[in-house]
Order: structure tokens, then C-alpha cells, then sequence
């Protein structure tokens, strides 16, 4: 899975309010903290 497919994924379950799946994501890909703290940011405004 790329990135940006990774990032997609997460995005998609935050705004789903699924967020177990969300957490999920990132256990499998641990370098995708950077890519989180991005995408909160995105998801409040």
C-alpha cells in the first residue's frame, strides 16, 4: 500500500468516525504519525 493510499484510508475512517479502524491504520504503518498529525489538523478546520 502506498502513501498516499494510506493516507486516503485514514482520512476516510476519521471522517466515518471510525476511528478503531483509523488506529488500525497506523499500527500497520508506525511511520504514519507525521501523516496523522497532518490529517487532524486538516479534518478541524
Amino acid at each position: 500500500m502506498t502513501e498516499e493510499n494510506q493516507k486516503k484510508l485514514y482520512e476516510h475512517f476519521l471522517k466515518t468516525e471510525q476511528k478503531e479502524r483509523a488506529e488500525a491504520v497506523l499500527v500497520v504503518y508506525p511511520n504514519f504519525k507525521e501523516v496523522e498529525q497532518e490529517t487532524k489538523s486538516k479534518v478541524k478546520k
